[in-house]
């Protein structure tokens, strides 16, 4: 599991793809310490901003959408602090990213 490496064991929220759509992965409740997901979109940043967790886990295995969200993210009061990038499928161009993200 990543979230004890950002501080916490509190996730708070499911991880899984979502493609932009607003589900079960945005269950973040008020006050918990971070939520872990994957991929979303400008809809998604704002719901899980207005749930306020002071650090957010994200995965991306696509570069272009990570710098997107992470503006968005940006915008809505967190600040980027850590991205790593995971090469999981060697002797390919696909990499993963995990980023942490913390509430300003």
């Amino acid at each position: 599991m990543l979230l004890p490496l950002f501080g916490t064991t509190n996730p708070g929220c499911g991880m899984g793809g979502v493609g932009g759509g607003v589900g079960r992965e945005a269950c973040c409740g008020v006050g918990r310490e971070a939520c872990c997901m994957e991929g979303c979109g400008e809809e998604l940043v704002k719901t899980i901003s207005r749930m306020s967790p002071s650090r957010v886990v994200y995965v991306s295995c696509d570069p272009a959408t990570l710098a997107r969200d992470l503006k968005f993210f940006t915008e809505n009061g967190y600040t980027p602090k850590e991205i790593t990038p995971c090469d999981m499928f060697s002797g390919t161009s696909h990499v993963e990213s995990v980023a942490l993200i913390e509430r300003n």
